[in-house]
């Protein structure tokens, strides 16, 4: 009886304890998780470049390469950054959805004996992302971490004239954001010059891409537009015009002399937005540091660079653009330079044709400065004596004339030459007895509020030749 009892009191037990459980199993499960898995990194490599079409091979794939410095990189792709084989040096690809950052890193790898320097940028859409710094034989692996999100097309753009070699290492794009991304090159054009149309209509005289190279400092420059004229050995005189619609905020990059530039005198260029001067360069030689500019170019359609006539000194533009960017400290509009120049303006004088004023080319002063925007009064039966007069109808539109005059380099005579300047008239101004020797003489603001003619006179006791009149004109 105590055996049946203990029987029964056992297997009561064993179902309580099976239904417990079983109740427990029951109630503990958990649902499926259901939180979306993080997307894996898809590595550069294993991605399509569509720029390439066969035969070309594009970049191609090492597994793994020792960088100057010893260390070892894996999974590494190599673009043909030196020119050895006709393939493309850049890399586009198209991202999925949700991508968030591009990730890797570029070295010089062991070796590499170039002297030179190399860069690459990344767009996204069109946009720069990021541009590297320079790399030499010597630089260290740079690591690079850059915001993509929101972009549909990638794009690696290797600089045509590299001169290191260039490998990049474990590239991946990423669904992750940028943990501390590199920063976006803002000051860097969004519209390059070079990509333009030019319709200054200038034939001769074209502006061309010029290879990247040094400048007369050592830095290495890319993007380069130089200046052209009609005849390869002399100096630079064309002009460049675009079109930019007001799309545009601000137009930056660097003018440079380049390492085996010609010429032992001066240039110097202008900018000009919708006619009116933004920017007037300094006068530039061989000697001269490169040139950042950064002009406010808001609500300009018309944009034109001028470079000075008889310019001396070869010229290049590097990065040159436009950005939708403000600028963040423009160099300074030229508020004192002419509305109207006097070379520019029509000479309604009855002087005959041996007397009539003439642009004159731009030249050095007796003292080493040069001038630009020159015009001077002529004689060809005086070897450069000037004996005419210059007649200009205002119509009362202008305020204010002033100007430089000065004695062209190599001038010995010794005679003297004195002007006068008239409004309707009446004399508003007359000029010291200018000399050989004389320093260049500033022509101080002339006041001529509604005056309709205006006339510069040369006194008849001139016997001084090359005298120069140089950035004369008129404002409002």
């Amino acid at each position: 009886m105590r055996k049946a009892v203990f029987l029964l009191e056992t297997a009561l037990t064993l179902f309580a304890l099976t239904s417990c459980a079983a109740l427990a199993g029951f109630t503990q499960v958990s649902s499926p998780d259901s939180s979306p898995k993080p997307k894996p990194d898809i590595p550069l490599e294993s991605s399509t470049n569509i720029l390439v079409e066969p035969p070309f091979r594009g970049w191609v794939t090492a597994d793994r390469t020792l960088d100057n410095y010893g260390r070892l990189h894996l999974d590494c792709l190599v673009p043909d950054s030196k020119g050895y084989i006709s393939s493309p040096k850049d890399f586009e690809v198209l991202l999925a959805e949700g991508s968030g950052s591009f990730k890797g890193t570029v070295f010089v790898p062991r070796g590499e004996a170039s002297n030179g320097n190399s860069m690459f940028r990344v767009r996204g859409d069109g946009v720069i992302l990021y541009t590297s710094p320079q790399f030499t034989k010597t630089s260290k692996p740079l690591t690079f971490d850059i915001d993509i999100s929101g972009v549909s097309v990638l794009y690696i753009d290797v600089e045509i004239d590299n001169q290191v070699e260039l490998i990049f290492s474990e590239c991946v794009i990423s669904a992750t954001p940028a943990s501390a991304p590199n920063r976006t090159q803002t000051a860097y054009p969004d519209k390059l010059l070079k990509e333009l149309e030019d319709v200054s209509g200038e034939t001769d005289a074209k502006w061309s891409e010029y290879p990247a190279g040094f400048d007369t400092y050592g830095t290495f420059r890319y993007n380069c537009l130089k200046p052209w004229t009609n005849d390869s050995w002399s100096s630079p005189t064309g002009d460049i015009e675009v079109l930019i619609g007001g799309k545009y905020n601000s137009f930056r990059g660097t003018v440079f002399v380049p390492e085996n530039a010609r010429g032992g005198g001066y240039s110097m260029f202008r900018i000009r937005g919708d006619g009116k001067i933004l920017y007037t360069s300094p006068q530039i030689d061989r000697r001269s540091q490169p040139i950042n500019f950064e002009i406010d170019v808001a609500g300009v359609t018309d944009f034109r660079i001028e470079v000075a006539d008889d310019s001396q000194v070869d010229l290049v533009f590097s990065d040159a653009g436009f950005c939708v960017a403000p600028a963040s400290s423009p160099n300074g509009s030229q508020p004192d330079y002419p509305d109207l120049l006097l070379k520019d303006a029509t000479d309604i004088s009855n002087e005959s044709l041996n007397n009539k004023w003439s642009a004159s080319t731009s030249s050095t002063d007796n003292y080493g400065k040069f001038h630009y925007s020159c015009i001077s009064p002529y004689s060809s039966a005086s070897w450069g004596t000037g004996t005419g007069d210059i007649e200009v109808l205002l119509d009362s539109k202008y305020n204010r004339f002033k100007g430089v005059v000065y004695v062209a380099q190599g001038e010995h005579g010794d005679g003297t030459f004195r002007f006068a300047i008239k409004g309707d008239g009446q004399i508003l101004y007359e000029s010291p007895e200018i000399r050989a020797d004389s320093h260049p003489l500033q022509i101080p603001d002339i006041m001529i509020a509604g005056i309709n003619t205006f006339r510069i006179e040369v006194l008849d006791d001139n016997k001084l030749k090359n005298v120069v009149f140089s950035d004369c004109g008129f404002y409002y």
